[in-house]
């Protein structure tokens, strides 16, 4: 299975891997940078699925304003 990344992917894992370094994170919070949740209704759901990507609140009010 030959895996697509990112080009920039590798920024957002040197970022992850400083974060976890972190002294403020606390030891039993170690693992939180590992994971990254996105709570959503199911219909958004779905549209995220179909559009295949996940927007910002400000990018998307943005784009609808030019709709």
């Amino acid at each position: 299975m030959n895996q697509q990344i990112k080009p920039d992917a590798h920024l957002f894992i040197n970022y992850i891997d400083q974060l976890i370094k972190e002294p403020w994170l606390g030891q039993s919070r170690r693992w939180w940078p590992k994971f990254v949740y996105h709570f959503t209704n199911i219909d958004n759901a779905v549209k995220i699925l179909e559009d295949g990507r996940l927007l910002s609140r400000g990018k998307l009010n943005k784009l609808q304003g030019m709709v």
